[in-house]
């Protein structure tokens, strides 16, 4: 059995269905871009409290960055975050203040990178099914 040519059609054909899987897996599984203005937010507020530029003006979300003295004596400079409340002691989960062990948007940035991947998995794996599909 012999293998027929390859032609320059079957060459425009195949970059044609990977155009086709690459942007339908972006339309379809590509991380929420409209997320980002959050993500900008709250960037935005832990850098003020980190550089002590945030004395005197409002966070992101149009509250004052107020001091909170923790039990251990330490004073600390905080956004209250997009919910704009904060408990009495201590921070909860949306609370922006310099000590933090990791940048707040850490995790976003984690989920937005295996999104990625998979999106760009998603779209290899296609391409290579329906080229194959094709040749056959």
């Amino acid at each position: 059995m012999s293998v027929p040519p390859f032609r320059f059609a079957d060459f425009c054909i195949i970059l044609f269905l990977g155009a086709v899987c690459l942007v339908s897996s972006v339309l379809l599984f590509a991380p929420n871009l409209e997320a980002a203005r959050g993500e900008t937010r709250t960037s935005t507020a832990y850098n003020g409290v980190r550089t002590r530029e945030s004395l005197g003006t409002d966070d992101p979300w149009g509250e004052p960055y107020p001091e909170k003295t923790l039990p251990d004596g330490s004073t600390h400079i905080f956004s209250k975050g997009s919910n704009t409340t904060s408990p009495e002691t201590g921070f909860d989960k949306d609370d922006i203040y310099a000590s933090m062990p990791e940048h707040p948007n850490a995790e976003i940035y984690r989920d937005k990178k295996r999104q990625w991947i998979m999106v760009l998995v998603i779209a290899g794996s296609s391409w290579l099914a329906l080229s194959f599909l094709w040749f056959r």
